[in-house]
């Protein structure tokens, strides 16, 4: 399947008469350029960057991601428009799980709502990335008699891992309960005519639909953080945190994911609300 990246390359080389997989450096630099002046997020940008890096030749003797010009450009780009930092809240589950609950059930509701529904559910349950659920593939299910268990693909923390010279699994286990009849494809379809392998947007997006009942501000993104955050309130140790976000050390998950939970805690003030709260009950 094209990605959205590959696509949008394709058709502007196509309407630039430029060589999709063999041009000059100076043209890639010109399509970087064209997407910032689209109001294009950095992590967007550099997610066209690596498209183009999977299927351009070498150019002297290194790949389009890790040649010094696209590097150069690509410090300029962040530099000009730097990500954003995720500002998590503490989030409460319970509004977008009763609205989950308001469904229905799995055999009344609508395949999009169903489809809303199990994209916010494994991600919050397996600590996932949007894309590592768009790389689920119904073939290496094992099922069990209480259930069935999903291996994904290459989860998106090994890729990193590896390219930093790491040995991250490149396979990342989930167990769940009861599936559906069996399916030929992807585990997540379009739900519109065709139902085509849902791409990894359609996936953020359906995560962000439910997230929203609880904040407006969450994104897929951040069901990492959360799924930290609730395994830790009901008690998981680090292994079991660690394996279930697929983190390449305790250091990586101390400094990312242990640190935005507790900023996410002081701007709520909770600790001193819970001292208030203490103080103010009948002894």
């Amino acid at each position: 399947m094209v990605s959205a990246c590959m696509r949008k390359w394709f058709n502007w080389c196509a309407t630039e008469n430029h060589n999709l997989i063999r041009c000059l450096l100076q043209t890639i630099v010109e399509f970087l350029d064209h997407l910032y002046g689209q109001n294009m997020q950095f992590n967007t940008i550099a997610s066209y960057r690596s498209a183009i890096s999977k299927i351009h030749v070498h150019v002297d003797g290194k790949s389009i991601g890790s040649h010094p010009i696209i590097v150069k450009v690509m410090k300029g780009l962040f530099n000009l428009n730097p990500p954003k930092q995720s500002s998590v809240e503490v989030v409460d589950v319970l509004p977008m799980m009763d609205y989950i609950q308001s469904l229905g059930s799995n055999t009344e509701m609508s395949i999009l709502n169903l489809t809303q529904k199990t994209a916010l559910l494994l991600a919050l349950t397996s600590g996932s990335h949007p894309s590592d659920l768009h790389r689920i593939d119904l073939s290496t299910i094992l099922r069990t008699p209480n259930g069935i268990v999903v291996y994904i693909r290459n989860p998106k923390e090994s890729k990193i891992s590896r390219s930093h010279g790491g040995k991250k699994e490149q396979f990342k286990k989930l167990f769940i309960g009861s599936y559906p009849d069996d399916i030929n494809f992807s585990l997540f379809l379009t739900t519109t005519a065709l139902h085509k392998p849902a791409s990894i947007d359609s996936i953020a997006r359906w995560i962000k639909t439910c997230l929203t009942v609880s904040s407006e501000s969450l994104t897929a993104k951040d069901t990492r953080v959360i799924s930290a955050f609730l395994a830790q309130n009901s008690e998981a140790d680090l292994t079991t945190i660690m394996a279930l976000g697929n983190w390449s050390s305790n250091m990586v998950y101390q400094k990312f994911y242990q640190r935005g939970i507790s900023l996410l805690l002081q701007r709520n003030n909770i600790v001193q609300k819970i001292i208030e709260e203490a103080l103010s009950t009948p002894q």
